[in-house]
């Protein structure tokens, strides 16, 4: 179904996103929010 290159990159951008999601910020799952509150500082 999805070969070797293509398994890596949504493997990465799971891991990606998990990571984001433990940052400790007021709304984790809004990329929106969480470049708002780094701009802010």
């Amino acid at each position: 179904m999805y070969n070797q290159e293509e398994k890596e990159e949504i493997f990465s951008l799971a891991i990606q996103k998990k990571v984001l999601n433990k940052r400790p910020t007021n709304n984790p799952s809004s990329s929106e929010a969480a470049s708002e509150s780094t701009s802010i500082n």
